[in-house]
Order: C-alpha cells, then sequence, then structure tokens
C-alpha cells in the first residue's frame, strides 16, 4: 500500500511544539489533523535526524515527466489516433528518448489521456449545419396532428466500401466530442439504397 498525503510543514512544527508543551499523542494528532501513528513516526524522524523533513521517495523517476511530459501531451494530442507503437516512434523521432511501449501508455493516463473507441458522428458540413437548423425552426411550431401527416420511411443500403470499422483515438474524459475525437460518418457512401 502507498504512503498518503504529506503533511505540511507548518503540521510537522505542530507536532513539534505539541510535544514540547507536554500534549499526549491523541491530543495532537486530533489538533493537526492526523493519525497517532504519524505523531510517532514525525517525533521519531526528529530525533534521529534533528530534521522534521520527510525522506526522500524511493522508486525509479518517471522517465517522460515535467516538461517533456507536457510536450509529449501535445504531440499524442496532435496525433490522437496513432497506436501506441506510432506514438513510441513519433516521440524517438522527436525528442531523441527511446522508451518502451508500456511506458508510453503509462504516462498517457497519467497525464489524463486513454485509449478509447472514437464516437460515430455524421459529417455535415457548414451550409448542411445551417439548413438543418432553419428547417428546425420552420418547424418547431408544429402540432402532434401535423407531425402525424409525415410519412417515415426506413431505408437499408449496401456499401461497397465496410465504414464500421473501430478507430481509437487518445483523449481525456472532457474530449469525447471535441472534432479530433470523433469518427465521421457519410450517410450514402457508393453503394446501393433499397
Amino acid at each position: 500500500m502507498g504512503r498518503g498525503k504529506e503533511l505540511t510543514e507548518a503540521q510537522r512544527n505542530a507536532i513539534l511544539y505539541g510535544i514540547d508543551r507536554g500534549d499526549s499523542y491523541r491530543t495532537i494528532a486530533e489538533s493537526v489533523g492526523c493519525s497517532k501513528s504519524t505523531v510517532g513516526d514525525i517525533i521519531k524522524l526528529y530525533n534521529e535526524t534533528d530534521s522534521v523533513a520527510p525522506k526522500k521517495r524511493s522508486g525509479r523517476p518517471h522517465l517522460i515527466s515535467g516538461n517533456s511530459g507536457n510536450r509529449f501531451k501535445r504531440l499524442v494530442i496532435k496525433n490522437r489516433q496513432l497506436c501506441t507503437s506510432e506514438v513510441q516512434a513519433l516521440w524517438k523521432k522527436k525528442s531523441g528518448q527511446s522508451v518502451s511501449a508500456h511506458t508510453i501508455r503509462r504516462t498517457l493516463y497519467r497525464v489524463g489521456l486513454k485509449n478509447r473507441v472514437a464516437r460515430r458522428k455524421p459529417l455535415i458540413s457548414a451550409s448542411n449545419k445551417a439548413a438543418r437548423l432553419a428547417w428546425c425552426l420552420e418547424h418547431a411550431s408544429w402540432t402532434k396532428k401535423k407531425w402525424a401527416k409525415v410519412l417515415w420511411s426506413d431505408e437499408t443500403s449496401l456499401t461497397q466500401f465496410q465504414q464500421n470499422r473501430y478507430v481509437r483515438v487518445w483523449r481525456g474524459p472532457k474530449d469525447e466530442w471535441d472534432l479530433s475525437c470523433i469518427l465521421a460518418t457519410i450517410k450514402h457512401s457508393f453503394g446501393q439504397m433499397y
């Protein structure tokens, strides 16, 4: 299990002040907002090192972090549909740093980008958007009686080229409907309508 949130310097000094006053561990823990064992750990650390500064955490540092992490995220956002191996090759070309595919995935998850299936949305031109809006405004006041007179029909299309393939993109939680994260679909591709 990993370590919890570090205490601030003020909290650590408050623990020392409480010990100097003669307060119990329980009283100090309640006033500082931590556990009794944390108070004991801080006192032990102070007795060993004459300092309340936290020990350096162990573990290997991230290969892609800090400014390079931000550059990496921008690079992937510009090329959202690349697979992990393609991102790996592009990063090596741009930065000269060779990292594994596993490191690429971990780094992308750490910066908030996850690999998801792109949402499918019809490709609509600006003129088509304007025409659809005009149609909606024109028919906004229609009653149920008028709509009952409309004949709705279903159509089946056979297409020459398969369009239902999945495309994966790297996106954050708020990027789901971003234009770079959707797969534009065409209603009538080359094919027959029945």
